[in-house]
């Protein structure tokens, strides 16, 4: 195993990388190592996974690995190590990343607010993957048809992650009325429902008429909503079985396409999956949901923001669209 080193070591090798051992060596900055090897290494090591940082670098896997290997090589230390549980940061990955982490939240202010200066405002709003893709883009052209002149960027975060962001006006969370200095207001309450396609429906072996018979499929789980199952199944007064099939994903999104295909079954607001039930893509076989009291899709405006007329635009259009849902 690669032996620690101190950040002092760290940052003495990285000043020295590459271009050192060459005469008439160039300027510090151009022997650091390159800028997507370390994004790649900040993004991983915030997600401390592979494929949560693929999705939000929108590059493949494969990609992810092959900028971390090269950014090991070049410094010559092992910045992950992978446990069962997945993969956990070394010492020299943690001394590495709080600084870079700085320095990109830094660089995305700098770069927002020269964008801002020079040209037209444009709406950062961030929300859920799965909420962004399965509602608010396919519903976005109704918004531009009413207001034309609005700008929007659409962003994606994971649980609180959306508190590093420097240039984010406002936000949708899932979860309860809890955000630090900042007052939610609610889009709607969260029902949690079982969902799957109609071929898991169609088998005499697989078919949900009463809650105890998710147990005859596969469970599909997502690292971003850690929470549903339990709650349902406290709820319900279920336990499932130490045998019972269980299939993970990093995101709700990657668990609903999951569910789509036919591989299980999910927990999911019907908001989240409106168009697959109108297409009959999935289908919702028990007729109860679980309302959480204490968790709704609630809409956070930053407070740098909070006088800008088209956040207001935005929100209210989205307590409207949202209070006429089928």
């Amino acid at each position: 195993m690669t032996n620690a080193i101190d950040p002092a070591e760290l940052e003495k090798r990285l000043a020295s990388a590459e271009g050192a051992a060459k005469p008439g060596s160039l300027a510090r900055r151009d022997r650091l190592p390159s800028l997507r090897s370390l994004r790649t290494f900040e993004v991983v090591g915030r997600h401390l996974n592979m494929q949560g940082a693929a999705d939000a670098l929108c590059i493949t896997v494969s990609a992810v690995s092959h900028q971390i290997r090269h950014l090991e090589a070049e410094l010559q230390v092992a910045l992950f190590r992978r446990t069962g549980r997945g993969l956990e940061l070394t010492r020299d990955g943690e001394a590495l990343l709080p600084g870079l982490t700085a320095v990109f939240e830094q660089l995305e202010s700098t770069v927002e607010k020269f964008r801002r200066r020079t040209g037209p405002q444009i709406l950062t709003i961030s929300m859920p993957a799965s909420f962004a893709m399965r509602w608010f883009l396919g519903r976005l052209g109704k918004f531009y048809a009413m207001y034309p002149d609005v700008e929007i960027r659409v962003a994606t975060h994971v649980g609180r992650e959306v508190e590093r962001s420097a240039t984010v006006d406002c936000f949708i969370h899932v979860g309860a009325n809890d955000w630090p200095e900042l007052e939610g207001e609610l889009l709607f309450a969260e029902h949690l429902g079982v969902a799957c396609s109609p071929t898991i429906q169609r088998r005499i072996d697989q078919a949900i008429t009463a809650p105890a018979d998710v147990r005859k499929n596969r469970v599909l789980k997502a690292d971003d909503r850690p929470d549903d199952w339990q709650l349902w199944l406290n709820t319900t007064g279920l336990t499932l079985p130490g045998e019972q099939r269980t299939l993970s994903f990093s995101s709700q999104i990657l668990a609903l396409q999951a569910a789509i295909e036919g591989l299980g079954v999910i927990l999911t607001d019907p908001v989240e999956i409106m168009d697959e039930l109108q297409t009959g893509r999935l289908v919702q076989p028990l007729a109860s949901s679980l309302a959480v009291a204490t968790r709704g899709y609630y809409f956070y405006t930053m407070a740098d923001a909070e006088s800008a007329p088209s956040v207001a635009i935005l929100r209210d259009w989205l307590q409207l669209e949202l209070a006429s849902k089928p």
